[in-house]
């Protein structure tokens, strides 16, 4: 019984890798995402970081 426990739990690890990384790429030029993860937004540390993360991206777009 363990053991198929443990092939479910390989076999539910191999599917979300595989939908995490087959993700459609675009080789055109500029055409980037950035993307945050951010579970709660509800203190300063969490709305710092997000401020300061949106002005790197914002620079980085200036810059071309």
């Amino acid at each position: 019984m363990k053991k198929k426990g443990l092939w479910v739990m390989v076999l539910v690890f191999f599917l979300v890798s595989l939908a995490a990384f087959s993700a459609p790429v675009s080789k055109k030029k500029g055409d980037y995402v950035v993307g945050i993860s951010n579970s709660t937004f509800g203190n300063l540390w969490r709305e710092k970081h997000v401020a300061e993360t949106v002005a790197v991206a914002n620079e980085y777009i200036k810059r071309g």
